[in-house]
């Protein structure tokens, strides 16, 4: 009941949230020992993995339905993972098979209990995973003797590995893609791994280091903007491209970002001496940690919120992390509290 009336609130911007209401997901809680939530879209479905005594399980959670069990692609209780869900309720991640000496391959869930698979013809020995989801397709990445190699999914065309921009293979990983079809990711080096953009038509191209060793490019939104990490001598910081491909360096150290909003409002995890903390981080408000904006009626005793993995158009934000009266990792949904 509290939540259906939490979940009725009017909606704010990503930025503009003050304080959030905590709502603890229930999900699996007779089998997991651990959950972790990674998506969630506007409708609030939320996907994620419960850990079990069988490995990690992939859910879909909704406020009507609670949580399901996604399923694997032959049916069986095997490990799977679920790293991102679409507008529609489409999920993408992985699932091993029940052949046991066969690697985890890339899944599409259209529901909960209809895994398929998107590895193709010959592809059954090719370890692959997807992470991100659209209207343009699932992008991934897939690994066989040769290396790891950033991927992209099309209902049309099936599984095609991405090149770089002159034509050349690209050995990394595809991390996200926008409703245009624009892929960011990160190429493996000798020197450390670099930052990709593009298209699967133009190719992949780096992205500007300044005076960064290495970095990945993580999330990217609808006109361009791209977040994510680049690594400096003394660690990593929060990175920012606009859509010219330009640098932007918020100082914001030890900071990864798990999801950026259309406004630029970026959530992820910043490691600090107490150890990994959610954050939110926005141009007006600046860096934020989540677990000190939690309303006093909906706290919970000692929590510590370790995660913030994503942030839909409603502002609202899923995080996992730890009560001090938990034994375990849970993951919780929270709704900007509006007067």
């Amino acid at each position: 009941m509290l939540l259906t009336a939490l979940l009725g609130l009017a909606t704010v911007t990503a930025s503009a949230a003050e304080r959030y209401r905590l709502v603890p997901l229930e999900i699996l809680p007779e089998q997991s020992s651990a959950v972790f939530a990674r998506d969630l879209n506007d409708a609030r479905q939320v996907v994620g993995d419960a850990r079990t005594r069988i490995g990690n399980r992939a859910f879909r959670w909704t406020p009507d339905q609670g949580a399901r069990d996604l399923g694997s692609v032959d049916g069986g209780p095997v490990r799977t993972t679920a790293q991102a869900i679409d507008a529609e309720g489409r999920v993408t991640g992985s699932s091993a098979r029940e052949e046991r000496f066969l690697p985890d391959q890339a899944v599409l869930w259209p529901q909960p209990g209809r895994a398929r698979g998107l590895d193709g013809p010959g592809d059954g020995d090719r370890y692959s995973r997807g992470r991100a989801l659209g209207p343009a397709g699932v992008v991934g990445s897939a690994r066989d003797e040769s290396g790891e190699r950033p991927f992209l999914w099309r209902e049309t065309g099936g599984l095609q590995l991405l090149t770089a921009a002159d034509g050349g293979p690209v050995f990394g990983g595809a991390l996200d893609l926008n409703r245009r079809g624009e892929i960011v990711g990160y190429a493996v080096t000798d020197a450390g791994p670099r930052p990709l953009r593009g298209t699967a038509e133009t190719g992949l191209s780096r992205l500007p280091l300044g005076s960064a060793n290495s970095g990945r490019a993580m999330r990217i939104t609808g006109d361009g903007l791209t977040a994510g990490i680049i690594q400096l001598s003394g660690g990593f910081e929060l990175a920012l491209w606009n859509a010219a491909g330009e640098l932007r360096r918020p100082g914001l150290e030890g900071a990864e970002p798990r999801d950026l909003a259309a406004d630029g409002t970026v959530v992820g995890r910043q490691l600090t001496a107490q150890g990994a903390r959610a954050f939110t981080w926005s141009e007006t408000q600046g860096l934020r940690h989540l677990e000190t904006l939690i309303t006093a009626d909906s706290a919970l005793p000692g929590l510590r919120l370790y995660s913030a993995e994503a942030i839909n158009g409603h502002g609202e934000i899923v995080a996992y992390g730890r009560a001090a009266d938990a034994n375990a990792v849970r993951s919780y949904l929270l709704i900007p509290d509006v007067e």
